[in-house]
């Protein structure tokens, strides 16, 4: 039988620092506490943070410890950008992201229910 896994996207509106992790944390242990496997991913991060010995985004480690997700941090945060994004995604081949996007996706999806996906405003 084929399992889905369903995706909740959470953005902000035009407010920097709208508190979209803390909400993401606080609907990942409601519904674990439900009993539900949740899954984290953000596909366009900053690397703004010092993981271990890995640059990466700091509210991707924030979750990846709090749900104890056991993927690589590239899988969960698979498009990393800096303070020249703009510039970036317009070098990016559209097709490469989102086939990076979905398969990364999938992977997480594997043996979980929902997959909370945390956007940046930015992008929009």
């Amino acid at each position: 039988m084929y399992e889905k896994t369903l995706g909740i996207c959470v953005t902000s509106p035009k407010i920097e620092h709208f508190g979209k992790t803390a909400f993401c944390a606080g609907l990942a242990q409601v519904l674990m506490d439900e009993g539900l496997r949740i899954g984290y991913f953000k596909p366009f991060s900053w690397s703004n943070f010092l993981y271990g010995n890995v640059r990466t985004d700091e509210d991707v480690a924030l979750m990846k410890e709090l749900l104890g997700i056991q993927e690589d941090l590239k899988i969960i945060a698979p498009i990393q950008l800096g303070y020249y994004y703009l510039e970036k995604l317009s070098t990016m081949d559209r097709d490469v992201v989102i086939e990076t996007i979905s398969e990364n996706f999938r992977k997480l999806s594997q043996n979980r229910d929902i997959i909370i996906v945390e956007m940046l405003r930015d992008i929009f």
